[in-house]
């Protein structure tokens, strides 16, 4: 599985790719890019002390909410990317 650690995202198969940014993202037209924008929510934490950077307030439910939307917006892109690979490898792509 894919990871980030000190700015490269780092794949499975070994290959890094440097970010400039901290993140990575999935737009609604499922392009995949690096998020350079301010946080909606950031959790961090220092000695078990835990700080939440919630700067719009979101609630929790509000929170779900736009885990739900990402996690959907992942698996749209991995259902775009199953019928591409699939219709190419069968050569109807």
């Amino acid at each position: 599985m894919a990871n980030i650690k000190k700015r490269l995202l780092v794949l499975s198969t070994g290959r890094k790719i440097k970010l400039t940014g901290i993140g990575i993202f999935i737009s609604p037209d499922l392009e995949v890019g690096e998020g350079f924008t301010n946080n909606l929510f950031c959790p961090s934490g220092n000695h078990g002390d835990v700080v939440h950077t919630n700067p719009y307030k979101l609630t929790v439910s509000e929170l779900h909410e736009v885990a739900d939307l990402i996690i959907k917006t992942a698996v749209q892109f991995k259902d775009y990317i199953d019928e591409k690979m699939a219709s190419k490898a069968n050569g109807t792509g």
